[in-house]
């Protein structure tokens, strides 16, 4: 059995947003100290995209935090690579006029929706009202706007290559065959950079085969992240 801490990154779920400025070492930072004071070390992590991303860096510079990762579509192999202007593209987006245009455009109702038919999920009904209410409802709360510009701009974005290289804890990658932003080709660079990671793809899934396939993907995590053997797919 498994204590389970679901983390909402600051600025979304249910943490606050501040106006700050959010960026990929700040997600880095927290995820570390979560790790140290709250799960404890030799924690098992699993993340997403750029989370999964985060972790990887976590994982990398701290290796006693984590025994074990099981990573959702990684981004920072060939998709979400920080801009060389990120910075200067975050204040234009900060100007007034152009910051609530760029805001109110990025997350509309009608903009959430878009996003999660043709990049997060296969099965369409998947995306209905409560879906698109709540992320709609986590980008239009106080403050929210910074971690949107900041998203824009590309400051959430993080280099990974190195850092898997790095790894030195088993690793298995969960990927769903309809995924093009991190596409299903990075698990083979990333496989390349770390060899012996697992992988298993999710033909029926996007970006969210823990939504799409979830029996099957609670399998398939539950055994890697439990026993030392290899992974059915």
């Amino acid at each position: 059995a498994f204590r389970v801490y679901a983390v909402d990154l600051p600025g979304y779920g249910l943490s606050d947003a501040r106006p700050i400025t959010y960026n990929a070492e700040l997600y880095t930072h927290f995820l570390t100290d979560f790790l140290l004071q709250v799960a404890g070390p030799s924690a098992c992590a699993l993340g997403s995209v750029l989370g999964a991303s985060y972790l990887v860096q976590v994982a990398a510079r701290s290796p006693q935090l984590i025994t074990r990762l099981a990573l959702v579509s990684p981004a920072g192999l060939s998709s979400h690579i920080p801009r060389p202007l990120g910075w200067i593209t975050f204040r234009f987006l900060g100007l007034p006029l152009i910051a609530t245009a760029a805001h109110n455009s990025a997350t509309s109702r009608a903009s959430i929706l878009e996003h999660l038919q043709e990049t997060v999920y296969s099965d369409e009904t998947l995306a209905g009202p409560q879906a698109v209410d709540c992320r709609y409802w986590v980008c239009h709360r106080p403050w929210a706007e910074y971690v949107e510009r900041a998203r824009m701009a590309g400051l959430l974005n993080t280099e990974i290559r190195q850092s898997v290289r790095q790894l030195t804890q088993p690793v298995h990658l969960l990927w769903g065959r309809g995924a093009e932003r991190p596409p299903l080709s990075d698990s083979e660079i990333f496989r390349e950079l770390k060899p012996g990671t697992g992988l298993t793809v999710f033909d029926r899934s996007t970006l969210a085969p823990h939504e799409e396939e979830p029996l099957r993907f609670n399998r398939v995590v539950s055994q890697f992240l439990s026993a030392d053997s290899a992974v059915a797919a």
